[in-house]
């Protein structure tokens, strides 16, 4: 039996991220912690030892530079981040890549953070930000990348969603996307638990990737890629957890409850973590 999906309210997932563990501040006092400028988006992407870097989405940076890879990433690439946070993802392909990107998030908060880490980077010749809600945007087919990392189950109308993605695009244009997804059914007893703690922690929608796929091909995009990156993800969030463990103080409780039941949801079963890079036809 599939679990309930859960539906939460723009305002419901704005909660999420007031007073969020990654932030302009926190990695400010990170990098004056450390005696950095934050001058160069390394310095604000990679943090071995905290993790209070401005990449927040499962995989660090590292899964940026992967799913970058696997859709194609040029200089000449134009790339539109659907739920860009404080703009990492963004920052580090620019810097990467030479890319131009613009990203759009419904929160003010978050968007002003990325304006502001952008400066200190240099990099706003290259990277935009604005503060809208996508799903409610009249699109325009400007952009060969449309980036959904880690943002894209806070939105429950998958179909519209990818729908909306295609209409972003050129001829040929890519829609790269990873997630946490569903696996199998959750158990009932302590797996329905976890599942409602996290969809709460989260303010999301989880659904299959065989659901996620046939949004792809519902908005008429090939799928050219579908990997699963689970033990990575497990990795990522046994490190998250071992921080929030040792340091209860720097991290807001929800965070540490949705961190543990990612893992032991993944553990078990339940979750996986898929790449999907989908294309539009020429």
């Amino acid at each position: 039996m599939r679990p309930r999906e859960y539906r939460f309210s723009a305002s419901e997932v704005l909660e999420v991220y007031a007073g969020h563990p990654l932030s302009l501040a926190t990695i400010r006092a990170r990098l004056d912690r450390q005696g950095k400028r934050g001058d160069k988006e390394d310095d604000l992407a990679f943090d071995s030892e905290t993790e209070t870097t401005d990449q927040n989405h499962i995989g660090a940076a590292e899964f940026v530079l992967e799913l970058a890879a696997a859709c194609g990433l040029s200089g000449a690439s134009k790339v539109l981040d659907l739920g860009c946070g404080i703009g990492g993802p963004a920052r580090l392909i620019a810097d990467r890549f030479g890319c131009a990107v613009h990203g759009v998030d419904l929160s003010q908060e978050r968007i002003d953070d990325a304006r502001e880490l952008t400066r200190m980077t240099g990099l706003t010749s290259r990277v935009t930000f604005e503060c809208s809600d996508f799903m409610n945007i009249e699109p325009k087919p400007a952009y060969s990348v449309v980036w959904g990392e880690n943002s894209w189950i806070h939105i429950s109308d998958r179909e519209r969603l990818l729908l909306l993605a295609s209409q972003w695009l050129v001829a040929g244009g890519r829609v790269a996307f990873e997630d946490v997804c569903l696996q199998r059914p959750i158990r009932p007893g302590t797996e329905t638990e976890w599942f409602a703690t996290i969809s709460d922690a989260w303010r999301s929608s989880f659904a299959t990737v065989e659901e996620w796929q046939s949004a792809f091909t519902a908005a008429g995009l090939e799928i050219m890629l579908s990997v699963d990156r689970t033990q990575p993800f497990i990795e990522h969030y046994m490190k998250l957890v071992a921080l929030a463990d040792a340091n209860p103080s720097q991290y807001p409780a929800h965070e540490g409850d949705g961190w543990r039941c990612a893992k032991w949801l993944a553990q078990s079963g339940a979750f996986c973590f898929r790449r999907i890079v989908g294309a539009k036809p020429c």
